[in-house]
Order: structure tokens, then C-alpha cells, then sequence
């Protein structure tokens, strides 16, 4: 069975390098990937919260006009 070559510096600095290297686009594209979920959940928070005083006042006059 014929061994492996040993690796030299120069070589795994290469590697280190394109590792490095895909990494960061990978966590560019991750970072982006992000920023649109936040602002996704942040839009559909605003929805929530303008839908649930909707509610609320909704209630609140049905009571009022219950009472008075």
C-alpha cells in the first residue's frame, strides 16, 4: 500500500488559505441570508402588533357601547 506524502508548510499554508478564504464568502452569504430573515420577522411583528391593537380596540368599543 503506498503511503501518502507528507504535507509540506507551503502546501497546508495553501490550504489554510482557501479555507479560509471559501469561509468567508460562505459567512457573507449567511450574513445576508440573515438580514432578510430580520427584517422578514420584523415585518411580520409589526403586523401582529398593528392586528392584535385592532383587536383590542375593537373590544373596547363593544364594551363602551355595551356600558353607556
Amino acid at each position: 500500500m503506498p503511503t501518502k506524502a507528507k504535507p509540506t508548510v507551503q502546501s497546508t499554508y495553501n490550504e489554510l488559505l482557501r479555507h479560509e478564504t471559501e469561509c468567508a464568502e460562505r459567512w457573507k452569504t449567511n450574513f445576508k441570508v440573515l438580514d432578510q430573515v430580520q427584517s422578514e420577522i420584523t415585518f411580520i411583528r409589526n403586523w401582529l402588533i398593528g392586528g392584535m391593537s385592532t383587536l383590542a380596540l375593537t373590544f373596547l368599543g363593544f364594551i363602551l357601547t355595551q356600558v353607556i
